[in-house]
């Protein structure tokens, strides 16, 4: 498998989810997973799964945040 720089994994995550298909995908993640709230009722596992799918909707708001024409 390749290897990849950090900046190189934010520019392929930014033109994956730049355009109009990514940001209607990144809209719907942002609604299903990052406003609203991980915690599952006594259910610690629902609770890392959840916060586990928030995770990864964070990481790549992260990327796409990165401004890389510095």
């Amino acid at each position: 498998m390749e290897e990849y720089t950090e900046l190189e994994h934010v520019n392929m995550f930014q033109q994956v989810f730049s355009g109009k298909n990514g940001e209607v995908v990144l809209k719907w993640m942002k609604k299903r997973y990052g406003d609203v709230s991980s915690f599952v009722s006594d259910n610690p596992h629902g609770t890392s799964f959840n916060e586990g799918q928030r995770s990864v909707y964070l990481q790549i708001q992260q990327f796409m945040d990165v401004d890389i024409k510095v």
